[in-house]
């Protein structure tokens, strides 16, 4: 469960950037995580909660975005969003078996990037002095 490791990274993250201020509580913190991430939502929930335990972030709401994978051909740049989460965190056991188009749909060319979807971003936290 990698969910651990994120969580602690995550937190290192959050007080590296509350060092110089001693008085102040991270109450929620926003991420933006895409499919290729390999991330469980509900692990990540439990871990971070526990990593937080006696740091400024215990008790801190995590509210996670999910993005869209978004592939590009390189030959004509068309522009394809290829899974329709609706915002919901895949079903675990179907991580690693993204299934990528083998050409193009415009131009048929098998030249496609991922352009989008592998994101794990920390995006802002809210805090409160005192």
């Amino acid at each position: 469960m990698h969910e651990l490791s994120l969580a602690m990274a995550l937190l290192d993250a959050l007080t590296e950037r509350l060092q110089d201020r001693s008085e102040v509580r991270v109450t929620t913190v926003y991420l933006r995580i895409g499919p290729l991430a390999g991330v469980v939502d509900s692990a990540l929930r439990s871990a971070f909660e526990v990593a937080a335990l006696g740091t400024c972030a215990e008790g801190a709401r995590l509210v996670i975005e999910r993005t869209p994978l978004v592939v590009r051909c390189r030959l004509c740049e068309h522009q394809q969003q290829l899974d329709e989460t609706d915002g919901e965190e895949p079903h675990p056991l179907l991580f690693g078996l993204v299934s990528l188009p083998s050409a193009c749909p415009s131009c048929g060319a098998p030249t496609l990037e991922v352009v989008g979807g592998d994101e794990l971003d920390l995006v802002a936290a809210e805090v409160v002095h005192g």
